[in-house]
């Protein structure tokens, strides 16, 4: 595999940081923007599937969101789904300046969130297609199957942070921070049984 190239681009004023992995011979190449998953980084897990990519001779861009890993956003991790759409839109017009790149045959390809992510661009860019992996498509199921495994409760509290953030952010005061997963009976976004350890395993060291 060829060696990585660090990028920067801006979304809405703020600098981003990607990673542009180019195969063995000559583009432009058909390309693949990758993007994780809910509150995750670039350096989380990707790797066996930018390789394949590479390997089966696409160049492959990942990026980290705003907020997150080594691109600006303060405070860290917050995740705001309208600007990560915005920053997949600022990644796609970043790769198509691209020499190496056939900015016409462009994949956009997110897991998780990232998958419902990738289909609202596709909605609003031209791109040659995506890869949506296991997409988190609808907010209601996901509530309904919160209320499920950990009961009205813990939707209730869940709620109750949605709100105080919202209004502690309004006065200036700073979000109010909630766990992306946790063990079960914890107070997070994920808390299922295999929510913790099937999050955390993604993590690098």
């Amino acid at each position: 595999m060829s060696a990585m190239r660090e990028l920067r681009f801006v979304s809405e004023g703020q600098s981003c940081r990607g990673d542009l992995y180019l195969p063995e011979g000559e583009g432009p190449f058909l390309t693949v923007v990758m993007g994780h998953g809910f509150g995750l980084t670039k350096e989380c897990g990707l790797a066996p599937f930018r390789d394949a990519f590479v390997q089966a001779g696409y160049a492959v861009f990942l990026f980290d969101y705003r907020h997150f890993g080594e691109s600006e956003g303060m405070p860290r991790q917050v995740l705001l789904p309208n600007r990560e759409v915005a920053d997949w839109q600022a990644a796609l017009a970043c790769v198509r300046k691209l020499d190496e790149v056939d900015n016409q045959r462009i994949v956009l390809w997110g897991t998780s969130f990232g998958g419902g992510l990738v289909t609202a661009v596709a909605a609003r860019e031209s791109v040659a297609g995506i890869i949506a992996q296991c997409p988190m498509m609808d907010g209601m199921a996901s509530v309904l199957e919160v209320i499920r495994y950990a009961g009205i409760g813990q939707a209730l509290k869940m709620t109750g942070i949605g709100l105080w953030d919202v209004g502690s952010s309004a006065l200036g005061l700073g979000p109010k921070m909630l766990p992306s997963a946790g063990r079960p009976g914890e107070l997070a976004a994920m808390s299922s049984h295999d929510a913790y350890d099937g999050y955390t395993a993604l993590m690098p060291d």
